[in-house]
């Protein structure tokens, strides 16, 4: 008597396709960026419009449980392998590995398609006409010292809320995260609106890892550590969400989410921009200074910003260790394969674009957009009625931690 055919999975035509498919878009968009830069103008918007908008109405990170389900999928896949190892050797064929297969192709698919194309699109600097290139003598130290004044007028402009840690501001640090987005996508070529930033339910396992934020390309996710130190929020929350924006390259991530913190009314906002920036040019100029230079531009930061500093290295040391150093590694390796020959010190080199935006046409318009947001911050909060709930997002004060460059970037995406 014949046994009825078994059936089987996909063919290992179907098992293919999506890495074939992966293989070619990006071995397109390498080649040429300039088709890259016009996906990621005129298609990759689709995803965040679509599937991040959908995924932004469930307040949970989806990204958080698709890690779970991910967890438990690998102890039943081990318990799975184990039981046909010990099955007949009928019982072993091919049936559950192809779907399997399959599955992880669409993976890798629609990473493509939501983050590796975008990896590959004109730098922002030649879109823009940013000039940049070495730093002239004093350049570097210049910006430093707009960056202190930028810190100090924003943590004035707020009192002292704007320099104290205040979580119950988070909700609205998120909707103006979003809002100081949508703002300076008016002059550069961002998407106009955002899904909320998510918090991660185990947010102190990202600190051990030594990450302060991450997006998703598979569930179009900008997520962020709660845990970390609330003056870093803000700057971390416009660095995943200029990720979700399609730009992937970890120093343009930085420099959109400083130009972000920069647009907004918020003196959190601004303060926070200003000390992320702060931790890269100390970080640059420390290699260039004597321990007593340094020293003297340490003691120019505004009282508030250098006890944050204080109080971030303090935070992001009890969890230094093998696991956030292996994380470390990981990103690299990861950074690299996408085109980042720099890894992990890519994200140091937002200081070349802020250098660059103030050279030329841009230093006016950094000098005269300074001005402008005091003049309109002063009109916006003095018309504020400071006895209710509105005055949240003046509250908290934002920074970065002086920390080595592989601490101080940790606000990793598509990681």
């Amino acid at each position: 008597m014949n046994k009825p055919a078994r059936r089987r999975g996909p063919g290992l035509f179907l098992c293919l396709a999506p890495f074939a498919l992966s293989a070619v878009l990006l071995g397109a968009a390498r080649r040429v960026p300039a088709w890259a830069e016009w996906y990621a103008l005129h298609i990759y918007p689709l995803f965040p419009h679509t599937v991040g908008r959908l995924a932004g109405l469930i307040p949970l990170s989806l990204f958080e449980l698709l890690l779970l389900a991910l967890g438990a999928g690998a102890l039943l896949l081990t318990a799975w392998v184990l039981l046909a190892l010990a099955a007949p050797a009928a019982r072993r064929g091919g049936g559950f590995f192809r779907p399997l297969c399959a599955g992880f192709g669409l993976l890798c698919l629609l990473f493509t398609l939501t983050a590796g194309i975008n990896y590959n699109r004109e730098p922002f600097a030649d879109r823009y006409g940013l000039p940049v290139r070495a730093p002239a003598a004093g350049e570097l130290r210049a910006l430093y010292g707009e960056l202190v004044a930028e810190a100090a007028a924003a943590a004035a402009l707020g009192g002292a809320e704007a320099a104290e840690p205040n979580r119950s501001a988070a909700n609205e640090w998120r909707k103006e995260a979003r809002r100081a987005m949508s703002r300076l996508s008016r002059r550069y070529a961002l998407i106009s609106s955002y899904p909320p930033p998510k918090p991660v339910f185990f947010s102190p396992t990202m600190s051990r890892l030594g990450i302060s934020g991450i997006f998703s390309p598979f569930t179009l996710e900008a997520n962020y550590n709660s845990d970390m130190p609330a003056f870093q929020i803000p700057s971390a929350l416009c660095h995943e969400l200029a990720h979700l924006a399609g730009y992937m390259r970890e120093e343009e991530a930085n420099f959109i989410a400083y130009l972000a913190c920069r647009e907004s009314f918020s003196p959190a906002f601004r303060y926070s921009g200003a000390l992320f920036a702060l931790g890269y040019v100390l970080d640059a100029l420390r290699a260039v200074s004597s321990a007593q230079e340094y020293a003297a531009l340490l003691a120019e930061l505004p009282p508030a910003a250098a006890e944050d500093f204080r109080l971030a290295g303090e935070y992001w040391r009890q969890y230094a260790g093998r696991a956030a150093e292996l994380q470390t590694e990981l990103n690299d390796a990861y950074l690299r394969a996408n085109a980042q020959s720099a890894g992990v010190e890519s994200y140091g080199l937002v200081v070349d674009l802020l250098l660059a935006y103030r050279r030329g046409d841009f230093s006016e318009q950094w000098k005269v957009e300074s001005g402008k947001w005091l003049v309109e911050s002063v009109s916006f909060y003095n018309g504020m009625d400071f006895r209710r709930g509105g005055w949240q997002f003046g509250l908290g004060g934002i920074g970065d931690s002086i920390r080595p460059r592989r601490m101080v970037s940790r606000t990793c995406a598509g990681t």
